[in-house]
């Protein structure tokens, strides 16, 4: 069930069609169909406003921070440790030879090396915790 038929009042359902019944114009005090109820519209907004908030927190500013401390400083440091991976000689003779099925695809191999590398110890560190706690 989507959000909105959870924060429809029970027994208001929406359709699609307009009904055949001719109406009476709407009076001035009268909120317009179009309209949502003023709750519906402030949890909606609520619910906005916490989305941007989870955001800005969790995703914005430690992506901006990383992002920061690579052109500040890390890169200096990681940048010729990549470059010396990617070059490597061996690493693109065995990524062409068994792992991709062009030649041309093995200038990805350190790039996923790294991922590997990556997952496996976030996973790894993740697993270890799980099972200490």
């Amino acid at each position: 069930m989507c959000l909105a038929a959870r924060l429809r009042p029970a027994g208001k359902a929406v359709s699609a069609a307009p009904s055949a019944a001719p109406s009476a114009a709407p009076s001035a005090a009268a909120p317009s169909a179009a309209a949502p109820p003023p709750r519906r519209h402030s949890l909606e907004r609520a619910f906005g406003v916490l989305l941007s908030v989870n955001f800005l927190v969790f995703w914005a500013v430690p992506i901006f921070g990383m992002g920061q401390a690579y052109h500040l400083g890390l890169k200096h440091v990681l940048r010729p440790l990549y470059d010396r991976l990617d070059r490597s000689a061996a690493l693109r003779r065995f990524a062409a030879a068994y792992v991709y099925n062009k030649p041309a695809h093995a200038d990805f191999a350190a790039t996923a090396v790294l991922t590997f590398l990556s997952t496996t110890v976030a996973f790894g560190v993740a697993l270890r915790y799980q099972l200490v706690h």
